[in-house]
């Protein structure tokens, strides 16, 4: 009788190696999911170790071409999906650079999007930096995407949709949404001098 791998039923992830009757090892295999199925006998301990190294590498590949194929993501969020999956972090970085290479994966085009998504909402550059941030993403690029002609552009966007002409309040909504104050303050200004423009005409 060869070698078998048999699931814990103490620790979820972890196997039990089995030489015979004997339990010889016991070993974590996060990636083998509850779902996952495995041979029922190996010839020995090294081709046992041979094929979870080799299934490993190839489930890995699967899941990312999968979560991939519904959508885009960028490595960072790529690798942890598969470390989500109990992936090591070895292969989750080769998976990663694997699907770069194949163009699958474009870091900048994904970073502009989520910045360019959050802007339309009306948020300004402060806030898109800090949410960018929290996800783990460099903060740095918001600035290199987001112009101040853009801010002052998206600022008179929202001034002209409000219908109260409330002077603090208006400043203080465009502060909370992240746009910066020196900006806020030229943008006011402007409106206020094309309104009153247009109320005396």
């Amino acid at each position: 009788m060869g070698i078998q791998l048999r699931r814990s039923h103490i620790e979820e992830g972890m196997f039990e190696i089995l030489d015979g009757e004997a339990v010889v090892q016991e070993m974590l295999i996060p990636f083998l999911g509850k779902a996952a199925s495995f041979p029922e006998e190996f010839e020995s301990l090294l081709f046992l170790e041979q094929w979870l190294s080799e299934s490993e590498i190839k489930w890995a590949r699967q899941k990312a071409v999968r979560l991939l194929g519904a959508r885009n993501y960028c490595g960072l969020f790529l690798f942890r999906k598969l470390k989500e999956d109990g992936y090591s972090d070895s292969i989750c970085d080769l998976v990663v650079e694997e699907m770069k290479e194949l163009g699958y994966i474009q870091d900048q085009e994904f970073l502009e999007h989520a910045i360019a998504k959050e802007f339309a909402k009306g948020y300004g550059p402060r806030w898109i930096e800090q949410k960018i941030k929290s996800k783990g993403l460099p903060m740095q690029a918001v600035r290199r995407f987001i112009t101040p002609e853009m801010q002052e552009k998206k600022m008179q966007e929202y001034l002209e949709k409000q219908k109260e002409r409330n002077r603090q309040k208006n400043i203080r909504i465009l502060q909370q949404r992240g746009f910066d104050f020196d900006l806020i303050l030229r943008g006011i200004e402007v409106f206020d001098k094309r309104e009153c423009n247009v109320s005396i005409l």
